[in-house]
């Protein structure tokens, strides 16, 4: 199981540009996870175990992010802040 915390991603990722964090079992999405990461145009999150996804500010330093693939994780539910930062975001599949 994935723990809070056990995944900590920092510094030399300011041009990353496509991330993918398919399959696995990642619950959440901590405040400030992608802090480092502005130019990230595409983010994946496929095949997870996200099940909520809340005001935290996980992506308020992605304001390039286009793509956002979060389909077949466990979510139930999302607050109404969930996306905020997502200026340029063009393409979300919260698909199962």
């Amino acid at each position: 199981m994935f723990e809070p915390g056990c995944l900590r991603i920092s510094g030399g990722l300011t041009r990353l540009t496509h991330l993918f964090l398919d399959d696995n079992k990642m619950n959440a999405l901590s405040a400030g996870f992608f802090n480092d990461m502005p130019a990230l145009l595409e983010l994946s999150v496929h095949y997870s175990q996200l099940q909520t996804l809340s005001d935290s500010g996980a992506f308020t330093a992605l304001a390039q992010l286009a793509t956002l693939q979060l389909s077949n994780n466990w979510l139930r539910s999302l607050s109404p802040g969930a996306f905020t930062g997502l200026c340029r975001l063009s393409r979300l599949d919260l698909s199962s």
